[in-house]
């Protein structure tokens, strides 16, 4: 029994249930009790996908074998990265990732050039004192790295910004023409900076399936870090915006997003998305402060080099690539390549206009930025393989894995797609449903996924009626705070939310409080005092009801304002009352009765 204000209580003692068996491999890997799990199968996915991959590398197999390595590839990662949760070791899916870093680095690049483009704009600036964006690399026809520069780039100035420019004149001076230092000097960055990606996402999410999801995908290894391709550096800082907005970290945001954009221009088309999030959480002047930011940053490359904002569309512009939607358009002459590279462009900026428009109220931050980052990638009539990495890492840190499947499944599609041969009837049957039908398949899943792209409200202002029982008043704030643990975001003053399944809540919310389940958390102020929690315990809502008196006059508001508590989007209440005799306080260090 029970004595609360004088009364005395019935209380059954409970042991505590263990649906989830703890794994021997520390915190975060959890398995449901009963379920018939094969503890083989994780490390014989992730084996599958490093094999594959590995393969496809060091032989450099393309055609039908290239294909099918990499579906295999792609699946096995992915169905293990979108996984409720992993019983493997922690350092597993990273010691997978540094093999095939080691393996990608190791050799030169397999199907791109672009990389020795780069090395070309470099030693224009450092060794004959050119502008990279008006002057060509075909003038200049005995320079060592001219032969490896490919043939469409002879002619074409740079389209990358004045960051990547700057490096690769500095790596030309300290390589000079060692093709080795040079190579080495630009894929070894793309493998550290691929690794600060999934890190990251990682980390900010604190699910190592991201780790897996991400970081063993083939196309990451074969052609984004193997071609040491600048778009890594556009994924990095699109993660690194999203990490530090979800820590109020406005001006930092901004920062890491324009020296993204300072590399190639791609960056920028995930800033208005994070302007209208900012707006619809009307916070003004952070959006304000993120806008000055980024625009700063924008003003100095104008000044720098003003041809390098233009440079990109003019050097793809007319330009069809082979798995585009668009190719498809063009090759039945219902329109001139040119023509369908405007209309590509044009479809990319009414996408990102609407996913910023639906964003608004949205407390899954990383969704719509993925979603921004992704539209140009699937859209254009210009898209190549590595474009998919943009959006694959952000994606990876959204709530909704269906758009981290759909990244990472385009990603493995174009990369397919250039892999493919004509060279017998299988190849030409792969490559037609690889550059035709699957493309136009994936921009009906992006724009059903735009369409269906949830934006709930923040909760107003309600009253509970206290003078019910206290039976009822316990149940009103179960309910109130199961709708904001439904909204997916668990948060504290000292770290950032973290976003789970539904299953994943339960995990979380079990380990936070040590029972069997947990509904919401609530915070409990009166008298300035500092909150207190109060939850819903085994069904035990009745019992803590029981724990407020039905004289005290209590309210409940709902702050909606991340930057003052932490928690981004979280429909959660607060408990605003007076203190009166007989209501418990935690923080009036009075006896808990359901801690005896």
């Amino acid at each position: 029994m029970l004595r609360v204000c004088g009364k005395s209580l019935p209380f059954t003692h409970r042991e505590p249930t263990d649906r989830f068996r703890r794994s021997p491999y520390g915190r975060g890997s959890r398995r449901r009790c009963g379920s018939h799990h094969d503890p083989a199968i994780e490390p014989f996915a992730i084996a599958v996908a490093v094999a594959s991959t590995a393969l496809v590398m060091l032989a450099n197999l393309r055609g039908v074998d290239g294909v099918t390595l990499i579906a295999i590839g792609t699946a096995a990662a992915t169905w293990l990265g979108t996984r409720k949760s992993l019983d493997i070791p922690r350092a597993a899916p990273w010691a997978a990732m540094a093999l095939l870093a080691v393996i990608a680095v190791g050799r030169a690049p397999l199907g791109s050039h672009d990389m020795w483009a780069y090395v070309s704009y470099g030693r224009l600036v450092e060794h004959y004192h050119a502008d990279p964006y008006h002057v060509v690399v075909a003038r200049f026809p005995a320079d060592p790295v001219f032969q490896l520069v490919g043939r469409v780039w002879w002619h074409t100035p740079s389209a990358y910004g004045p960051l990547l420019v700057g490096f690769a004149a500095v790596l030309s001076r300290l390589a000079g023409t060692s093709l080795v230092m040079l190579r080495l000097g630009f894929q070894v960055p793309a493998a550290v900076a691929m690794f600060a990606c999934v890190w990251i996402a990682a980390r900010t999410t604190r699910r190592r399936a991201v780790v897996v999801l991400i970081g063993l995908q083939p196309m990451v290894w074969i052609s984004v870090v193997n071609g040491a391709h600048a778009d890594v550096y556009v994924a990095l800082g699109a993660v690194a915006a999203v990490a530090l907005l979800r820590h109020d970290r406005v001006v930092g945001a901004a920062v890491v997003l324009g020296l993204a954009a300072l590399v190639k221009i791609a960056a920028l088309f995930a800033a208005p998305v994070m302007v209208a999030v900012l707006l619809g959480r009307k916070r003004v002047h952070d959006a304000a402060r993120f806008t000055a930011g980024t625009g700063a940053l924008m003003v100095i490359a104008w000044l720098v080099a003003p041809s390098s904002f233009f440079s990109a569309a003019r050097a793809t512009h007319g330009i069809i690539s082979r798995a585009s939607p668009w190719r498809l358009v063009v090759s039945a002459h219902l329109t001139s390549s040119a023509t369908a590279s405007v209309l590509g462009l044009l479809a990319a900026a009414i996408i990102i206009a609407e996913v910023a428009r639906r964003c608004r109220d949205t407390s899954d931050l990383a969704a719509p930025i993925a979603l921004a980052l992704a539209s140009y990638a699937i859209v254009a009539g210009f898209t190549l393989p590595w474009y998919a990495v943009w959006s694959m890492p952000v994606a990876a840190m959204s709530r909704r894995r269906s758009i981290a499947v759909v990244t990472a499944l385009h990603g493995a599609i174009l990369l397919a797609a250039y892999q493919a041969g004509p060279a017998s009837f299988s190849g030409r049957f792969s490559g037609g449903l690889l550059t035709i039908v699957l493309p136009i398949v994936t921009v009906a899943t992006l724009l059903v996924l735009v369409v269906s792209q949830p934006a709930p409200r923040m909760s107003r202002l309600r009253r509970v009626d206290v003078d019910a029982s206290s039976g009822q008043l316990g149940a009103q704030l179960v309910q109130g705070g199961q709708r904001g643990f439904r909204s997916g975001a668990v948060g504290r003053r000292d770290r950032e939310h973290e976003c789970f399944d539904d299953d994943e809540r339960d995990a979380v919310a079990r380990e936070e409080s040590g029972c069997s389940a947990t509904a919401a958390q609530h915070r409990v102020d009166a008298l300035g005092h500092p909150a207190a929690r109060v939850g819903d315990q085994d069904d035990r809502h009745a019992d803590r009801g029981r724990a407020v008196e039905k004289h005290s006059n209590v309210r409940l508001q709902s702050p909606v304002r991340e930057h003052d508590d932490g928690i981004a989007g979280c429909d959660r209440e607060e408990l605003v009352g007076e203190r009166r005799t007989g209501v418990h306080q935690r923080d009036a260090r009075l006896p808990d009765p359901l801690a005896e």
